[in-house]
């Protein structure tokens, strides 16, 4: 919709210059400006005023001031000029944001742009221009022209134009020129300026001005005769404009005008009576009414189709709801509907006759008397009605009475419920007294002592003409044919109260206190909604002709498709979707839950009627307002409990956040209440998170780093917002939170790891050194014990013995026997003391020379070759490592010479770093799986020397192949092997070294 200036009042009133009849014609001229909506075939607001739901948005708040000035932007916020600076409305909550980044804060006029820039002029002079968090200002008599600003709209050309009250600027190539003769206009103090089909008209005290798309230069034509054909295209007969009252106007999108009065607010409709002529009906509305002043300001309808009025002390919208009240007059009190025949019903209510309603007019029936608590209609289509006075009977235009047996004269106002069945006799329900049956012109009181019962709360024959007793103790009866057919409790009636009966010919349907029931073969299962809704205090039930329920409720209506229902019945655990009505849908009050009963009527012409206990409402299920338009989100702010930061650009909090606030909206000004929001922290959220209404999304103890905000709104009708919105945000570091930090934490604790490892093998390497040690003295005690007991006895038992042979002459036989005995004693002896010198020595040779002298050895005059090979730099080494690697050496050897049946015999040593390493191999036979697990039969060989290397920690490998040889392996660590240690630098070196030459 294109917005138009401000009425002179808020616009010329300054300008003391001019004559008073100058002045009073510009005032009025100015004022007789027409807003006009875009026209809608099918607009919702196409009905009565009173229809018209009317909020008084502001009431109560006195912090916004006065509103001067109102406009939308594309994405749906409402813009608010006031006393008190610029806000902006989404709905539910004014921001004032804007407000003080603003030079001015008295705003006269507003210009939403379709690009979604904000135009906003200023009582003093001047414009700014907002463009999403920035803001750009044009100075009054510098860049655009002196004066209260009243007007900024796109013209015709696709510029933008200004007006003030000294003269109107275009916007060309970013720079305001202001407009003069050479575009033929020469009015120095316009008064109005709009679009009208299109063109621009300026209307100035000289004439009206007006540019049409393609011209180059303007048309003028006399500022009255523009005028009268501007007000004479707001209906036929014209409303013409009165410029001593009238003040600002609208024609709606339905065709409507609405002028702002001193006693409010006029609108007036056009319509055809029914010999075709056109008529004008006249509505108010003011300050009596709820009207937040009379003192209007400006009228605007919104893109949803809600009209506008900013006063000097508030804001109200009128909008059309589904929910449509039924206008009565006088004092009505808890009034019901019963459906007559097309589109006529009657609403009987507590103090006065019923009225009869034919489509929106309602006129009252004096035939019958007021205090009317009961009605129904009956097959043949005749109405019943039961009160006070009586029971009426209405058919064909005709009234009945029936008067009450005498035991009821005085019963009038508890009678609680009627039915007339398919024989036309009349059924009865009266607190306290009980059920009643009029049959052939006389009264019979119900014996229902047979099951216990009283008077019925509901009476309801249906199609198949059974009669169906409601009490509210969760007991149902129904009659047919005689008989009584009782459902309770254990039937699956758990309703706490039954208050509500539907009988279709397919379904039954009952509600009360506890929710909704349907009728499944002999039992009844509860229908429940999603989250758990159980649809409370249902007084109501009405079933549509394509299987869609209606409910009406403690906390509105509902309704159930049919589709919903149909799965329900399938799963009784199924939760159904469904379509709340409540206050914001046009509903007024609460139903009653006593009587009169139902509180839900279908009528011929297939509205749904709907009664609390003040008013009487009805929708079409046809046409039912949906809000198709998708919402937009926009994420405002984001703080950290100390500031706030609008949500654009880089924004970086502190270090150390502990509480972080979201804040979020989606601008909806018809039903904001019923826009649903989720929400999701990428790196926190797994999954969206449901935010309901809310319009803020709280998180706590977020660390450091990078998030991204998404955030997603869905309508009343389902209708998603166009993709998500989102929002990155930073929180700073602390100084121990920073990658720097950890790091240095890495290491000291790597550092520490390795100084406790080093520790360690330190104290096992002690360990094993201070083993070999003690292994060291025991066997220099056995070599002490050898040599100073054993090999001393023997010595001596040798030298007795030679002495006895030195007896025997030297020929004898004996002697000879004895002398070689005597040799063989020797070299035993001669052997064990090399072996208790073994023992005792400390001397260790060359393992390289030992192995090599081995090898030599055994190769000597044999096939079998021997090849020595040395790395790194020969180490010294500790003298048990030294003992226990050559000795599982020599027998690796001796093993390979005496069973390998190869050609070639190897032996390597490597003098690592990090290691000794010694590694024998030959080309031979090979040995089996088997045997390398279990050895050869009675031999000890492997087995001995897996055992000597165990003793110095060291890992013994060996790897054979049946007929690929065998290679066997030592691997001792350098702590233990070596007696001078290498330093961890040595060590890392060793290692490059080693990696370089592989």
């Amino acid at each position: 919709m294109v917005r138009s200036g401000k009425p002179l009042c808020r616009s010329v009133w300054k300008r003391l210059a001019v004559g008073a009849l100058a002045f009073l014609c510009a005032m009025a001229l100015h004022a007789q400006e027409i807003d006009r909506a875009l026209r809608s075939a099918d607009s919702p607001l196409d009905r009565p005023l009173a229809e018209l739901r009317h909020i008084n948005i502001a009431q109560n708040d006195t912090t916004h001031g006065s509103f001067t000035a109102i406009a939308q932007s594309p994405d749906g916020f409402l813009w608010l000029g006031s006393s008190t600076g610029l806000l902006r409305f989404d709905g539910v909550r004014f921001d004032d944001t804007y407000a003080n980044r603003l030079p001015h804060l008295s705003i006269n006029s507003l210009y939403a742009d379709v690009n979604g820039d904000v135009w906003v002029g200023y009582t003093t002079g001047g414009l700014s221009r907002i463009r999403g968090n920035d803001i750009v200002n044009y100075q009054g008599g510098a860049d655009v022209p002196q004066g209260t600003l009243y007007t900024v709209l796109r013209g015709p050309d696709a510029h933008l134009w200004a007006a003030s009250t000294t003269g109107v600027a275009r916007l060309v190539d970013d720079r305001w020129t202001k407009v003069g003769e050479d575009l033929g206009f020469d009015e120095d103090h316009p008064q109005s300026m709009q679009m009208i089909d299109g063109e621009l008209w300026i209307v100035g005290n000289r004439g009206a001005w007006y540019l049409k798309p393609g011209a180059t230069k303007f048309g003028v034509m006399d500022a009255g005769e523009h005028i009268d054909a501007e007000w004479r295209r707001t209906g036929t007969p014209a409303r013409l404009y009165n410029q001593e009252h009238d003040g600002a106007a609208l024609v709606d999108s339905s065709g409507a005008l609405w002028i702002s009065e001193p006693t409010g607010v006029e609108r007036d409709r056009w319509i055809t009576d029914g010999d075709g002529h056109p008529q004008r009906i006249v509505e108010t509305f003011s300050s009596v009414d709820g009207l937040s002043s009379n003192s209007v300001e400006d009228i605007f309808e919104d893109r949803e189709e809600s009209v506008w009025v900013i006063t000097r002390h508030g804001l109200d919208q009128f909008r059309a709801t589904n929910l449509r009240p039924m206008s009565l007059p006088g004092n009505v009190q808890i009034p019901f509907v019963v459906p007559d025949r097309g589109e006529q019903v009657w609403i009987p209510n507590i103090w006065q006759s019923p009225f009869r309603v034919t489509g929106t007019t309602a006129s009252l029936y004096p035939e019958i008397p007021s205090g009317i608590t009961v009605a129904a209609r009956d097959k043949r289509g005749a109405v019943w009605m039961a009160g006070q006075y009586g029971v009426f009977k209405y058919e064909n235009g005709d009234v009945s009475k029936i008067e009450w047996p005498p035991e009821l004269q005085h019963a009038g106002a508890y009678i609680q419920a009627i039915a007339v069945d398919k024989q036309g006799v009349l059924w009865v329900s009266v607190t306290v007294h009980g059920l009643y049956r009029f049959v052939d012109g006389s009264w019979s009181k119900v014996d229902t002592a047979a099951y216990g019962k009283g008077s019925p709360i509901r009476l309801l024959s249906d199609v198949l003409d059974r009669l169906w007793l409601v009490y509210p103790d969760d007991s149902l009866f129904v009659m047919d044919q005689g008989k009584t057919r009782h459902y309770g409790a254990s039937d699956g009636l758990k309703t706490d109260e039954l208050l509500a009966i539907e009988v279709t010919p397919s379904h039954v349907w009952v509600g009360g206190e506890r929710g909704l029931f349907l009728q499944q073969g002999d039992r009844f299962v509860q229908i429940k909604g999603k989250n758990g809704e159980i649809f409370r205090v249902i007084t109501g039930i009405a079933e549509g002709s394509n299987g869609d329920l209606w409910l009406n409720g403690l906390d509105g209506a509902y309704r159930i498709e049919a589709k919903e229902l149909a799965r329900a019945q399938a799963d009784p655990s199924y939760e159904v979707h469904f379509r709340f009505f409540g206050q914001d849908d046009g509903r007024i009050g609460m139903a009653d839950r006593i009587r009169p009963l139902p509180t839900l009527a279908k009528g011929d012409d297939g509205r749904l009627w709907f009664s609390t206990s003040t008013a009487a409402s009805w929708l079409s299920p046809g046409k039912i307002l949906r809000a198709a338009m998708a919402p937009t989100v926009v994420i405002d702010a984001i703080s950290d409990g100390e500031a706030r930061y609008s949500a654009s650009g880089d924004i970086r909090l502190r270090p150390l956040t502990r509480r972080v606030e979201i804040e979020y909206t989606a601008p909806s000004l018809a039903n904001p209440k019923r826009i649903h929001f989720r929400y999701r922290l990428d790196g926190v959220d797994n999954e969206w998170q449901d935010a309901g209404d809310r319009r803020s999304a709280y998180y706590t103890n977020l660390g450091p780093g990078h998030y991204r905000f998404h955030v997603e709104a869905i309508n009343e009708d389902g209708v998603p917002s166009d993709g998500d919105g989102s929002f990155a945000f930073a929180i700073g570091a602390a100084w121990y939170q920073t990658k720097v930090f950890k790091l240095l934490c890495a290491v000291s604790i790597l550092a520490l790891l390795a100084a406790l490892h080093g520790l360690r093998m330190r104290q096992e390497r002690a360990r094993i050194r201070m083993s070999m040690q003690a292994r060291n003295d025991e066997r220099d005690r056995i070599a002490r014990d050898l040599h100073d007991t054993v090999l001393q006895s023997v010595q001596g038992l040798v030298m007795r013995f030679q002495s006895v042979a030195d007896r025997i002459p030297e020929d004898q036989h004996v002697r000879i026997a004895l002398e070689g005995a005597l040799d063989r004693a020797d070299k035993v002896v001669a052997e064990a003391r090399g072996r208790v010198l073994d023992l005792r020595s400390k001397a260790l040779g060359d393992l390289r020379e030992a192995l090599e002298q081995t090898g030599r050895e055994l190769t000597s005059g044999q096939s079998m070759r021997f090849k020595m090979l040395i790395e790194g730099r020969p180490r010294e080494l500790v003298t048990q490592v030294y003992w226990e690697v050559l000795a599982i050496a020599k027998e690796a050897m001796f093993n390979a010479f005496q069973h390998s049946n190869g050609t070639l015999l190897e032996a390597e040593i490597a003098y690592l770093s990090s290691a000794l390493r010694v590694r024998l191999r030959d080309d031979g036979v090979g040995l089996s799986e088997t045997m390398l697990q279990e050895g050869r039969p009675n031999h000890w060989g492997i087995s001995g020397m897996r055992e000597r290397a165990g003793k110095v920690s060291a890992k013994f490998r060996i790897w054979s192949r049946e007929g690929e040889g065998c290679e066997i392996e030592i691997l001792v660590p350098a702590g233990i092997a070596y007696v001078a240690q290498v330093g961890g630098f040595q060590r890392m070196l060793g290692r490059m070294l080693q990696w370089a030459r592989s």
